[in-house]
């Protein structure tokens, strides 16, 4: 497998949430002039808001021309369009600037907070101190860092095993 569909892959994971995926995601279809589709839900991830400046180049009713791309963000969606060699092309654009924008390294040092936050509620938890609101409070925080952070599922784990 390629290194950007296996970027697109790991992209596609982060944003799963048990909610994302369900009514967002990407879609990768066929054209009939011939060529390809691929649609990417923005709505949630750290993209949402960053602005893209669209690519285009070839033409794409002309049936020889198998290099052609169209590439834009509209609403929340990224949208691309190639020829029929275009696939990875369109991939590779929508990751480029996904790593050029999702820096999550803003986020760095609450997580860190968070993750002691949770080490201490645990602690307490287990001398008997039950804190339900703490809980709560420490879940809604964690759902407001983005789903590209790496350590979001981690901490999400670890709330989860608080209640364990």
């Amino acid at each position: 497998m390629s290194k950007i569909i296996s970027d697109l892959e790991n992209w596609f994971s982060m944003q799963c949430d048990g909610n994302w995926e369900h009514g967002e995601g990407i879609t990768i279809e066929t054209l009939d002039n011939p060529g390809w589709s691929m649609k990417v839900s923005l709505d949630g991830t750290l993209l949402q808001d960053k602005s893209f400046v669209p690519i285009k180049r070839g033409d794409p009713d002309d049936v020889n021309d198998t290099d052609w791309i169209d590439c834009y963000k509209k609403d929340d969606f990224f949208i691309a369009y190639g020829g029929r060699e275009m696939l990875e092309e369109i991939i590779r654009i929508f990751i480029d600037w996904m790593r050029e924008n999702s820096d999550t390294s803003v986020w760095d040092d609450k997580v860190e907070k968070l993750m002691r936050d949770s080490r201490v509620l645990k602690a307490d938890i287990k001398n008997g101190l039950v804190r339900e609101k703490e809980i709560r409070h420490l879940y809604c925080q964690i759902c407001d860092i983005p789903n590209e952070h790496p350590m979001k599922k981690e901490l999400f784990l670890m709330l989860d095993s608080i209640n364990d």
